[in-house]
C-alpha cells in the first residue's frame, strides 16, 4: 500500500461527545465491499471495517481509540502510503488521540485525507493529512470530502459534499 492508485469517495464523519462519545460515519462503498474483521497482528484487539485485507476504513481498538477517514477533496498525489494502512498501524499501536495524531503527523500519505478520531476520554481530533502540505489539527467535529474549502469543484458538486456537512 505505498503509492497506491488515487481514489475518492463521499464519506461523511461527525464526532459526537456526551453521555455516549461517538464517531458516525456513512459510504458510499458498496455493501458487498465492506467487511468487518477483528484484527490483532501484535495482539492488540481491534475491531475494524477492513480494505485490502489489512487496511482500515474505520475502527475501535482495546484501548477505546476510534479513527474513520474520509477522502479529503483535493486531487494532489504524492509519494506515501494509502491510508487505509496507516489507520490499521495507528489502531495497532496508539491508545489515545494525542498519540494518534503525533503518529498521523510523522507518517507520509498518498493523497488528501481528513481523520476524526474520539478516544474513551473523549479527547477528539479532526486530522487533514495531504502529500504536499504538514499535517494540520482542526477543530471540526463534522467532515466530508473538502478540507478548508472546496478545492475540486466537479467532485464537490457530486458528491454534495457542502450540504452533506451543512454548509
Amino acid at each position: 500500500m505505498w503509492c497506491p492508485p488515487f481514489y475518492v469517495g463521499g464519506y461523511s464523519q461527525a464526532i459526537v461527545t456526551g453521555a455516549e462519545p461517538s464517531l458516525i460515519r456513512n459510504y458510499d462503498y458498496s455493501p458487498s465491499r465492506r467487511h468487518q474483521a477483528r484484527v490483532a497482528l501484535k495482539g492488540k484487539r481491534i475491531v475494524a471495517v477492513v480494505d485490502c485485507l489489512w487496511g482500515v476504513l474505520d475502527g475501535i481498538n482495546e484501548d477505546g481509540l476510534v479513527v474513520s477517514l474520509a477522502f479529503g477533496g483535493r486531487t494532489a498525489a504524492g509519494q506515501g502510503f494509502g491510508m487505509p494502512v496507516v489507520l490499521s498501524y495507528v489502531l495497532e499501536f496508539a491508545n489515545t488521540t494525542a498519540a494518534a495524531v503525533a503518529m498521523l503527523g510523522d507518517i507520509p500519505v498518498h493523497m488528501s485525507y481528513s481523520i476524526a478520531l474520539i478516544d474513551r476520554k473523549e479527547n477528539r481530533a479532526t486530522v487533514y493529512l495531504n502529500p504536499d502540505r504538514p499535517a494540520e489539527v482542526v477543530e471540526h467535529c463534522v467532515s466530508t470530502n473538502h478540507q478548508h474549502g472546496v478545492a475540486w469543484a466537479c467532485h464537490a458538486e457530486t458528491t454534495k459534499s457542502l450540504e452533506r456537512e451543512g454548509g
